[in-house]
């Protein structure tokens, strides 16, 4: 799922706490 991380890391808000 690194790429999940990645993009959300690109998006605007935080999605990586998220997806953590």
């Amino acid at each position: 799922m690194s790429i999940i991380k990645q993009q959300a890391e690109t998006t605007t808000p935080p999605l990586t706490l998220e997806n953590k």
